[in-house]
């Protein structure tokens, strides 16, 4: 499967959530109706997913992250970026419905809606999305 890019139109206002515990400190009932970008295990660890249906999104760098959770994102529904070598990670670009983006690692943010920046984290990232 070749890479792919974020389509228009872009997202308008969207919230990120992150995989770290400081999201429990976090009112996330207020996510409710919006666009939300969970990154890794935001999608299932935390809150969020009992306010679906709102619009979830999953990204992640992480190659092994991907791989251990195959089964949940070839089942799930909503959007899904990646951004991993597929080079070096062939077998991960089975997943369906899912966009793989090429990741750089030039400072700062990319502008091509085909490459993100990664700044060594999942999170860094997303921003980038």
């Amino acid at each position: 499967m070749p890479y792919g890019k974020v389509s228009n139109p872009v997202w308008g206002t969207a919230w990120i959530v992150a995989g770290g515990s400081s999201v429990y400190q976090a009112d996330l009932s207020v996510l409710r109706g919006k666009r939300v970008l969970a990154v890794n295990d935001a999608i299932f660890n935390h809150p969020i997913y009992s306010f679906l249906p709102m619009e979830v999104a999953v990204f992640s760098l992480d190659n092994n992250w991907i791989r251990r959770n195959l089964v949940f994102l070839k089942s799930f529904k909503g959007e899904k970026y990646f951004a991993v070598p597929l080079e070096t990670w062939p077998e991960l670009d089975k997943i369906p419905g899912a966009v793989y983006l090429q990741g750089s690692h030039a400072d700062g943010l990319s502008e091509d809606m085909s490459v993100v920046c990664c700044g060594c984290n999942s999170g860094y990232a997303a921003i980038n999305l």
